[in-house]
């Protein structure tokens, strides 16, 4: 039998005898008062550098943040080139890492081909979505609107071509239950716009606004943006038209 051989044997039989022969002179060996001192210092230092190191790292991820909120442009210009040069290596770490996540989250996605594929769950989950993150939405919705001015215009216009009809009926009820708005603005039809809007300064299609409908004299001039918020507040009704 040769000697390795015998090694072996001798430590598979004998694991934690040797174990315990090896820990109890490091033991005692930790236990010694310098050496205690000594650990305490060296984890106080250690402790120092990693709460440096980690107020290091959100302060960049902080800066990345704000660097790419006001440069997001180039970004994506950056990102689009970089993938068209390293499509073939970009590919096939994505198959990977999209396995990997499905995996990982195979009953939300699921669920989200059974919303997707039933219209009234797709309805309902994008009405929860919208009062949930209000504001969200509304940042989205401005954004598309900018990149896509001319199309929104476009599906508007068409829109209310086909459905016209909901669009003087909903009028209608708003004036049958609100009949104040309707003398409110007969009644404030000769009174004059002034140069610009009094909130904001601009001269963007200027509108009046009463702010109490039992006073049809009294008038503020705002631009429509302006106009729009004070609907809100005031109970505004969707869909229906601005008369003022």
């Amino acid at each position: 039998m040769d000697k390795k051989e015998y090694m072996k044997e001798y430590w598979k039989n004998n694991k934690e005898k040797i174990a315990l022969h090896r820990n109890i002179p490091r033991k005692k060996y930790l236990q010694r008062p310098d050496i205690k001192l000594k650990r305490k210092e060296y984890m106080k230092e250690y402790m120092k550098e990693y709460k440096q190191r980690v107020q290091s790292i959100e302060n960049k991820k902080i800066q990345d943040k704000k660097y790419a909120s006001s440069h997001r442009d180039k970004l994506n210009k950056y990102n689009l080139s970089y993938y068209h040069k390293n499509k073939e290596k970009i590919l096939p770490k994505i198959k990977v890492y999209n396995n990997i996540y499905y995996k990982k989250n195979k009953e939300k996605i699921l669920l989200q081909k059974k919303i997707h594929n039933n219209t009234l769950e797709r309805k309902n989950y994008r009405k929860k979505y919208r009062e949930n993150n209000k504001e969200q939405h509304r940042k989205q919705v401005k954004k598309y609107r900018e990149l896509h001015y001319e199309k929104c215009k476009l599906r508007e216009k068409e829109y209310y071509k086909n459905n016209k009809k909901k669009f003087i009926e909903r009028l209608y009820q708003h004036r049958r239950k609100n009949p104040e708005v309707l003398i409110a603005y007969i009644k404030s039809q000769k009174i004059p716009h002034k140069e610009k809007c009094e909130w904001c300064g601009s001269d963007y299609i200027l509108q009046k606004h009463h702010p109490n409908y039992l006073k049809p004299l009294e008038v503020i001039t705002l631009c429509i943006n302006c106009h729009c918020k004070t609907k809100k507040n005031y109970g505004g009704v969707k869909g229906v038209p601005l008369l003022n």
